[in-house]
């Protein structure tokens, strides 16, 4: 006799069944590479840096010299840097097998092009959360204004020309608010590479975004 569990398993047809089982062995070996900037801190739980922010393995690798404020300015993929992401690609890729790689930093959309099209590449790369804004964008009408939290509005500028060419969109459409963070007290222990009190800086972050969308 079947049971109720058995029963609605056999109305699945053949090729619903193979997806669904393919996907649930998908989901147990999927692993996320992320590439580091060179600073210590201790992460909270919900930061990218802090493995438990994940129901999955994450890998990270940090790239020696690359600094916040390098990383801000857009410093060349060359030297020792250079060095530091290809051997961050080489152990994520090769040692890890990852099934996507990312960043620790938003201004890491400087070295987007470079790692996706690094040869030893092979999975997805998605180096700030910039990379979402075309689906964000296409989830909400034109009329419809779209926020942007950035560490710091001023330095993010010079990005918009790589933002626009990356992801298809002008950063400067009125349907987007971009607000940094550089004043908000406490919030400059990112740019220090410095472990950042989130119950310090949660009120200034809260109050930000609600006078964005006031």
């Amino acid at each position: 006799m079947k049971t109720m569990g058995q029963s609605k398993e056999a109305k699945l047809t053949k090729d619903q069944q193979i997806l669904k089982h393919q996907s649930a062995d998908l989901a147990e070996s999927a692993c996320l590479g992320i590439i580091r900037l060179d600073y210590n801190y201790e992460a909270s739980p919900g930061d990218i840096d802090h493995p438990d922010s994940f129901e999955y393995d994450v890998f990270y690798h940090c790239v020696p010299g690359l600094t916040f404020d390098k990383c801000m300015n857009n410093a060349e993929v060359e030297g020792k840097i250079k060095k530091g992401i290809d051997k961050a690609i080489e152990y994520l890729i090769d040692e890890k097998k990852v099934s996507g790689i990312s960043g620790d930093c938003g201004f890491m959309m400087y070295y987007q092009d470079y790692i996706r099209e690094h040869p030893k590449t092979k999975c997805p790369v998605f180096m700030s959360a910039l990379s979402q804004l075309p689906a964000v964008t296409c989830a909400y009408g034109d009329d419809e204004k779209i926020v942007i939290v950035t560490a710091n509005e001023n330095t993010l500028r010079p990005m918009y020309g790589l933002i626009s060419r990356e992801c298809g969109v002008d950063p400067e459409d009125d349907r987007y608010i971009i607000i940094g963070a550089q004043n908000v007290d406490g919030f400059d222990a990112v740019e220090k590479g410095l472990k950042v009190d989130v119950e310090k800086v949660t009120p200034g972050i809260v109050a930000l975004c609600k006078k964005a969308i006031a």
